[in-house]
C-alpha cells in the first residue's frame, strides 16, 4: 500500500492497481472509492480468455448451459444470451468469477478495496441473524454525556448545529463513523479529543475523512482509562428531516450506536406539528426493559426467531421518550426523498395507537390466588383446577373484553401476554426510586 520510505521525503501511499501515489490516507481512500478504481479491482483483465465475458450480477453457481444451443447448436439471442453455449465456456465463466473474487480479496488485504468501516459494518448487519450482538443503542457503558439532545427541531435555514458526545469507554476508542448514506453530506465528524489522565496525554484532531475517524490517524495510542470528546457537526440550507447514526467501536462487540435527528421545519408549520404530536403520543406509561425489570413467568417462553430479535434490536418499540415525529410525516404526498422516513413514522404512529387501545385495560386491582375457578359464560359451566404445586391468579377487569370494540378485538387477536407488578409502597429509602419488577404472564 505504501512506497519505500526515502529520508527527508514524506512517505507516499501507493495504489498498486492504478499505479498512482497519494500524500494522505484520506486521498487514497477517496481514490479507492472512485468508479475507475472499483472497475479495475473487480474486472477480470490481466489474463487471456477464449470465450464471451460472463453475465454480471450472477454468482458462479448461477451460471448454466443454454438448452436451446445445446439442442440445435444455435441460439436466437446470440452473444446476448446469459447462458453458456458450451461446457468450455461455462467452465471459463466460473474461472473468471473466481479470478475476480481473488482480485477483490487481495485488494481487501492491501486495504485498497475502497470499503469504509460503515460499508463493512452494514454488510455484516445484512448477513447476520443476531444484529443485537453486533450493534447496540444501549450506550450507557460508552457514552457518559450528550449535548444537546439527540433530536432537534429548528425553524430557520440555513441551519448549523454541533453535538458534543463525551465517552468513557471500557477500552481505547478505535473507530468513529457515520453509518448511513442518507443525509451523509449534512453530517461530519468535526473533531475527536482524547484525555488520558494517567499518561498526562491530551490531543485533539480534525479527521482527514469527515465521515470516519480511526485511531490509526494518531501517533499516540491511548491507555485503558481515558475520556474522549467527539464533536459531530450538522449543516443544511433546506427544510427537511435529517437522520444519522454515529458508531463507536472500542474493539469489542456489540459496537455502540447513537442516533441523531434534526427536523428543519418552516415557522408556519410548527404549531400544526406540535398539535399533531400531542394527539399521537400515548397517555399511558409503557413498561419496557428500559424502565422496569421484566421477569418471564413461563418456564418455556416463546422463542423469537433470530430475524425478529435483530429487527427488535434495530427498531425498539416507540415510547413517548424515543418517538420523534417529523415534518415528513405531515407532507401530503410521498416522494423519493421522504417516503422512507414517512413510512417509518407511520409504523411508529400505528404502534402507539395500538398501545393506547390496549392500555384501556390497564387496571390497579387485587390479585386473587385460587386453586380453581368456573369458566363462564357457557351453556354448561366448566371448572378449571390447578395442577399440584401451581395456583391460578384471578384479576377482575374494569371492562369486558369483547370483539365488539376496537381495543377488545385488538387484545383478543394480538395480545399473548400481560405484565403484572406489585403496588406495595417501598418500605425503605434504599428501595425508593428502583424500577418496579414486572412479571410477564400469559393471558
Amino acid at each position: 500500500m505504501s512506497s519505500s520510505p526515502t529520508p527527508g521525503v514524506p512517505q507516499r501511499l501507493h495504489c498498486s492497481y492504478c499505479n498512482v501515489y497519494f500524500i494522505t490516507k484520506a486521498d487514497l481512500q477517496t481514490h479507492c472509492r472512485s468508479q475507475d478504481h472499483q472497475t479495475t479491482i473487480m474486472s477480470d483483465e490481466g489474463r487471456d480468455w477464449s470465450h464471451r465475458p460472463p453475465p454480471r450480477g450472477l454468482g458462479a453457481e448461477d451460471y448454466t448451459l443454454c438448452p436451446t444451443y445445446r439442442a440445435a447448436y444455435t441460439c436466437r439471442m446470440g452473444d446476448q444470451c446469459v447462458e453458456a453455449h458450451s461446457e468450455a465456456e461455462l467452465a471459463e465463466w466460473q474461472e473468471r468469477f473466481e479470478y475476480r473474487a481473488m482480485k477483490l480479496e487481495r485488494a481487501r488485504e492491501k486495504q485498497l478495496h475502497g470499503a469504509s468501516y460503515a460499508d463493512l459494518l452494514l454488510e455484516r448487519l445484512s448477513l447476520t441473524q443476531q444484529q443485537d450482538a453486533l450493534i447496540t443503542e444501549k450506550t450507557d457503558r460508552v457514552i457518559s454525556h450528550l449535548s444537546p439532545e439527540p433530536n432537534l427541531r429548528v425553524s430557520q435555514k440555513p441551519s448549523s448545529h454541533e453535538w458534543v458526545i463525551t465517552l468513557q469507554p471500557p477500552a481505547p476508542l478505535r473507530v468513529v463513523s457515520l453509518l448511513h448514506d442518507a443525509h451523509r453530506n449534512h453530517f461530519t465528524i468535526a473533531e475527536v479529543t482524547c484525555l488520558d489522565a494517567h499518561r498526562h496525554l491530551h490531543w485533539s484532531c480534525v479527521p482527514e475523512n469527515p465521515q470516519e475517524w480511526s485511531s490509526m490517524e494518531q501517533d499516540h495510542q491511548a491507555g485503558p482509562d481515558v475520556k474522549y470528546k467527539v464533536t459531530v457537526s450538522f449543516r443544511t440550507a433546506i427544510y427537511g428531516t435529517f437522520r444519522q447514526a454515529v458508531v463507536f467501536d472500542c474493539g469489542s462487540e456489540p459496537v455502540a450506536m447513537q442516533r441523531l435527528c434534526v427536523d428543519v421545519v418552516p415557522v408556519e408549520d410548527l404549531g400544526a406539528l406540535e398539535e399533531t404530536k400531542r394527539t399521537i403520543l400515548t397517555r399511558s406509561e409503557r413498561w419496557c426493559e428500559e424502565n422496569v425489570d421484566i421477569v418471564p413467568f413461563d418456564s418455556k417462553p416463546h422463542e423469537l426467531s433470530p430475524d425478529d430479535r435483530g429487527i427488535l434490536a434495530a427498531y425498539p418499540p416507540p415510547t413517548n421518550e424515543n418517538f420523534v415525529f417529523t415534518q415528513t410525516s405531515m407532507e401530503r404526498f410521498p416522494t423519493k426523498t421522504n417516503y422512507r422516513s414517512r413510512m417509518h413514522d407511520l409504523l411508529n404512529i400505528e404502534e402507539l395507537a395500538q398501545f393506547d387501545l390496549v392500555s384501556r385495560f390497564n387496571i390497579k386491582t387485587t390479585l386473587q390466588i385460587t386453586s380453581g375457578y368456573m369458566l363462564l359464560p357457557s351453556t354448561v359451566s366448566t371448572a378449571k383446577y390447578s395442577r399440584p404445586g401451581e395456583l391460578f391468579g384471578k384479576l377482575e377487569l374494569s371492562s369486558e373484553i369483547s370483539e365488539d370494540s376496537h381495543h377488545g378485538r385488538l387484545v383478543l387477536s394480538n395480545c399473548n401476554s400481560m405484565l403484572v407488578a406489585s403496588t406495595i409502597t417501598p418500605s425503605s429509602d434504599s428501595e425508593r426510586g428502583k424500577a418496579p419488577c414486572c412479571i410477564s404472564f400469559p393471558p
